[in-house]
């Protein structure tokens, strides 16, 4: 897969779980716009903030939620890793193969 599409993807999972995790901390704790995405990202980069669900549906869900975004920072690291291991290959000089010479006599 071409890396545009492999970061468009992450970029796209990133956005995902943000808007989920928004919503849902919204709709169920019934937290602010801006409490819910602040919650989200913290949880999702860091994974501690001054907020705490109360209720058992978001608790599980944060779980989750950071399982996911661990999994997610795993794929980019991995696709970056490729990425640049990738590069180093292809800029590497290319050596011409050596004729392979014949000894006189046969062997």
């Amino acid at each position: 897969m071409e890396s545009r599409t492999i970061m468009g993807l992450a970029v796209a999972f990133v956005v995902l779980l943000l808007g989920t995790g928004v919503i849902i901390y919204q709709a169920i704790e019934g937290w602010s716009w801006i409490d819910s995405f602040y919650f989200t990202g913290v949880t999702i980069t860091t994974g501690h903030s001054g907020l705490e669900p109360t209720h058992d549906t978001t608790k599980i869900f944060t779980v989750f939620l950071g399982m996911a975004s661990v999994l997610m920072f795993i794929f980019i690291f991995g696709n970056l890793v490729a990425y640049y291991l990738g590069f180093l290959k292809e800029s590497r000089p290319k050596r011409a193969a050596k004729p392979i010479k014949r000894r006189k006599g046969g062997k």
